[in-house]
């Protein structure tokens, strides 16, 4: 039977064999470990289990807790040499003891926990049957049953009809009683009331009531009235003339875009300063740009 010794913050449990110690929730002889044993009479420390995204590994008889990251694409594993998850969502686990991650099966949309070749989920137009997506029979379907031929829901710009996909009218984002009338239409379009046929917005308007009415402007256009007038150049987005959100170079500064004289980019410098300098100067200590030659 083991016994609990507590001294201040460290959790020490005595065994026959050897001496668990947690200082802080952490093992403090193996970096990344969260259960390690000490032997004394070995002065060796056994790692039992390492911190999340890190994977436990033995090299030379000593154990180690390495970050998953180290093997290409995969964020966590259950030792160094498993992953069980990849970074990127189009990349899966190879589940067949190696610690690679492997591109996913065809039709997938994730398969970072399932493994190269299986899904996690699909994407549309096709359905999950024994971890593989299978497309969907029926042209323009979203989502099906496993039998591949039954329908359940469209595509946007159609609708289901007797287990068929039939096109809206053109722009349409959703015709739910009939193909002839739409009820929402894509963005740059809206719905005349009368034909329910999507007629397009004012120009440079993504979202609108009628053709005199804006309610969201374009990128790089704001809402001035019922109509959308251009952002200043230098401005990507803005909610007026003089009040920019987000330049092309650097950061906003009182609503302006504006990097220093003669600078080429001042992205992470922000407005005013500079990042790299056009071609024949250089950066002085002011964050400014100045000619090479009137430096001194």
């Amino acid at each position: 039977m083991a016994n609990l010794v507590i001294t201040a913050s460290i959790v020490i449990c005595i065994s026959v064999l050897s001496i668990h110690v947690v200082d802080g929730g952490k093992c403090k002889y193996i970096p990344h470990c969260n259960d390690c044993a000490y032997d004394p009479n070995t002065r060796r420390a056994t790692c039992f289990v390492c911190d999340p995204f890190f994977g436990l590994v033995t090299e030379n008889t000593f154990s180690k807790c390495k970050s998953c990251a180290l093997n290409e694409g995969c964020s966590n594993c259950t030792d160094f040499t498993v992953c069980t998850r990849c970074q990127n969502t189009n990349l899966g686990p190879d589940l067949n003891g190696v610690a690679t991650c492997s591109a996913c099966g065809q039709n997938c949309r994730t398969c970072r926990t399932s493994g190269g070749g299986k899904c996690d989920s699909c994407r549309p137009g096709s359905t999950k049957i024994n971890g593989v997506c299978e497309k969907c029979d029926i042209p323009n379907c979203n989502t099906c049953d496993d039998t591949l031929k039954t329908c359940a829901s469209c595509s946007s710009g159609y609708r289901l009809q007797n287990n068929n996909c039939e096109a809206c009218v053109d722009n349409c984002r959703m015709c739910a009683k009939t193909a002839a009338r739409c009820d929402y239409c894509k963005d740059r379009f809206f719905v005349e009331s009368d034909t329910g046929l999507c007629k397009p917005c004012p120009e440079n308007c993504k979202t609108c009531g009628d053709i005199n009415t804006c309610s969201i402007c374009n990128i790089g256009f704001y809402l001035d009235g019922n109509t959308c007038s251009p952002c200043d150049d230098s401005c990507q987005s803005c909610t007026g003339k003089n009040d920019c959100q987000y330049c092309k170079q650097g950061k906003p500064f009182n609503g302006k875009c504006r990097c220093a004289d003669n600078c080429k980019s001042c992205q992470r410098a922000g407005n005013g300063k500079c990042d790299e300098c056009a071609d024949g100067y250089v950066q002085s200590n002011e964050k400014g740009c100045k000619k090479a030659d009137n430096l001194n």
